[in-house]
């Protein structure tokens, strides 16, 4: 096994390499990061390794921003101090979270269900671990399908595929990052309470966007203009009270 601890203090960096050489004497340790702008030059130049260890609290910033800035294949577990996290970790390629100061027996706990989870989908996806996660996925429900109508026709969209879902005229569409539009038949209520909240975001009454479908926005007179890509027709603009819990979403 091979991992890389994405961990900005040097004693915890130093502590869990010594409870995982104590848990698989065999693993390989690659390398450490403090920050997430380090993790991604690294991560967007190397193989990707087996397993990630990664806290939430770093030195430029949120965790997550890494799962903003670059696709990431390995199985992810969380290591922090913090246990709000929770949700948004399993919303990621998280498959463990565990509170500091860290235990050694719920270290191999966590590594067992990774080398379990291995074993299990192995028969189906082979030693591809890009595929094992998306079953993994699929398994704690947080890859979603959603079903969708063009004319008579239905189709079944995928939640990686979702730029955005806005309202016109009392009826809901979703628009894919390819630029096509279809009709779905669900308020942007429900769609809200079923997406994950770390990848969709609520701007406006009238829309739910992805954070990859943001280009920009602008804070215009107290105006605050937002740019998506597909680009809309009309100028959207975030709800005022939303916008500092927008800012927070955006850079986390």
């Amino acid at each position: 096994m091979k991992y890389v601890i994405i961990e900005d203090e040097e004693p915890a960096v130093r502590g869990l390499q010594l409870l995982v050489q104590q848990a698989r004497p065999q693993a390989d340790f690659l390398a450490s990061f403090a920050a997430v702008k380090e993790a991604v030059q690294w991560l967007s130049v190397n193989p990707a390794p087996d397993l990630i260890f990664l806290d939430i609290h770093l030195k430029d910033g949120m965790g997550f921003q890494l799962f903003h800035q670059i696709e990431v294949p390995s199985p992810v577990i969380f290591c922090t101090a913090y246990d709000e996290y929770l949700m948004e970790a399993f919303q990621t390629n998280g498959i463990d979270y565990l509170l500091k100061p860290l235990d050694y027996k719920r270290l191999c706990q966590s590594l067992d269900k990774l080398d379990a989870l291995r074993v299990h989908f192995s028969q189906q996806a082979g030693a591809n671990v890009e595929v094992l996660l998306k079953q993994i996925a699929n398994r704690e429900g947080t890859s979603k399908r959603f079903l969708v109508r063009m004319g008579k026709k239905f189709f079944a969209i995928e939640q990686s595929e979702i730029a955005y879902f806005f309202t016109m005229h009392a009826v809901v569409f979703l628009m894919t990052r390819d630029g096509k539009k279809y009709q779905v038949e669900q308020s942007l209520e429900s769609l809200e309470q079923q997406l994950p909240k770390l990848q969709f975001f609520r701007i406006n009454r009238q829309y739910l966007v992805a954070w990859k479908s943001i280009k920009s926005f602008e804070s215009d007179y107290g105006s605050f203009p937002v740019y998506l890509d597909p680009p809309t027709s009309e100028t959207i603009r975030i709800s005022r009270h939303r916008i500092e819990n927008f800012k927070k979403w955006w850079g986390s």
